[in-house]
């Protein structure tokens, strides 16, 4: 419509931020759209405009490529890892290099926006890492968020590229469905990969892919787990379902179980109460003490890096003790990324320490009042490898909790396991 008159440009949304896990499609995203619409694709990054030399060199590359999107326009213009770009802050050298790289990409961004007929699209694995100027509203309107496939999208990818090989395989929908489930947490690069190597060792045999030979790739890409560590992740994730299902939490996305580690998929809180924090943070433990629980210990699960359970759990304490002030304890404002303030002030380590214990003990009440329940999640889960809400619903069904709050979730991982070479 735009070409023929009918719409103005400044009608169309015509920048976005796609963002993801390595392997979602990001790139693929971008030159389908190109290809689908005819129209020429021009691609760069912080590293291509940076192998030009200096700053000046490197915001020249940056320029060029914009010049080219636009004297070829209608076009997509592509910009890979944009969070590499970074965010401007600080006073040092590096800082102030950074700031005029980030200011020439904003000055760039600016332009093709009043320049119709050209698409922008960027990419990043890290969308936090990006400054918010280069992805606010007007530079880059929409944000589309790249995930991994589910169960059914992994399976849909085996069928549709199992019949593209030559010789065509054909693979029996149980046999798909399990091995599915084995490659859940795998990025649709990752299960492309996977039926390249299968068709390799098949071509040597004549024949077309095997069962075999796919699981065989497999064990590359997605080894096998030991069923003790399974079974005690499915425990832990089980333990973080129940407690939000009992503290009136949203229900979650997903749950799954990958052979990377587990994660509870939920609606984010937006803003906190003294009392949603304090659920926030029994959710947090609560896998801990279903391991607790379970097996009489626990693992190192819960401490795995800076995303994990007490991670989370200790930087939300912080954030009661020194940015939020929910109850009477003061107003001054203080940075919590630096574990320099607990080091130094045994007191406000002393009440941190005292938030979690409290929360500690509260998943605990919770979890083991409805023992049973974190085995009948966990058994399931086990078993099909991913829940949504309307498994979680008729799993927990019977379990009485109108009385207690509702407060939101977030993402909560059990750590990543390393994979093999």
């Amino acid at each position: 419509m735009w070409r023929a008159g009918k719409l103005a440009w400044s009608q169309i949304t015509a920048s976005a931020l796609l963002y993801g896990p390595p392997g979602t499609g990001k790139t693929l995203a971008a030159k389908a759209l190109a290809g689908t619409a005819g129209i020429p694709l021009i691609t760069t990054s912080y590293a291509e405009c940076q192998r030009h030399g200096h700053q000046g060199d490197m915001l020249a590359a940056l320029h060029n490529k914009v010049s080219e999107a636009i004297r070829l326009a209608p076009s997509v213009l592509f910009v890979d890892e944009i969070d590499s770009f970074s965010r401007r802050g600080g006073n040092d050298h590096n800082d102030r290099y950074l700031r005029g790289v980030v200011n020439g990409l904003l000055t760039e961004l600016t332009r093709l926006a009043e320049t119709p007929g050209v698409i922008v699209l960027a990419a990043t694995n890290h969308p936090d890492d990006v400054d918010p100027a280069v992805i606010r509203s007007g530079r880059l309107d929409a944000k589309i968020a790249m995930k991994l496939p589910d169960l059914r999208g992994i399976s849909t990818q085996l069928e549709d590229g199992l019949t593209k090989l030559q010789p065509p395989a054909t693979i029996c929908e149980r046999e798909r469905s399990m091995l599915s489930r084995r490659l859940l947490g795998s990025s649709g690069a990752d299960i492309a990969a996977l039926l390249r190597a299968a068709a390799s060792a098949a071509r040597e045999t004549g024949r077309p892919v095997t069962i075999g030979q796919l699981h065989a790739a497999a064990d590359k890409l997605a080894p096998r787990l030991d069923p003790g560590l399974d079974h005690r992740m499915a425990v832990h994730e089980a333990g973080h379902v129940l407690a939000g299902y009992l503290l009136r939490r949203p229900m979650p996305i997903s749950v799954r179980l990958t052979s990377q580690g587990g994660a509870v998929i939920s609606p984010r809180q937006q803003f906190h109460t003294i009392d949603t924090a304090s659920a926030e943070l029994t959710f947090l433990l609560s896998g801990r003490m279903a391991e607790i629980l379970v097996f009489g210990d626990v693992s190192s699960g819960a401490g795995e890096g800076p995303q994990s359970d007490l991670a989370q759990a200790t930087r939300l304490a912080m954030q009661l003790e020194r940015q939020w002030h929910l109850s009477d304890d003061g107003l001054a404002w203080f940075d919590v990324d630096a574990s320099a303030l607990l080091l130094a002030d045994p007191r406000l380590q002393g009440r941190v320490e005292s938030r979690l214990r409290a929360a500690e003990t509260e998943a605990m009440h919770l979890l083991s009042q409805n023992f049973k329940y974190i085995h009948r999640l966990a058994r399931v889960l086990l078993r099909e490898r991913e829940l949504d809400a309307n498994w979680i619903r008729r799993i927990l069904a019977g379990i009485d909790h109108e009385e207690q709050p509702e407060v939101g979730a977030e993402i909560i991982p059990f750590p990543l396991l390393p994979k093999e070479d």
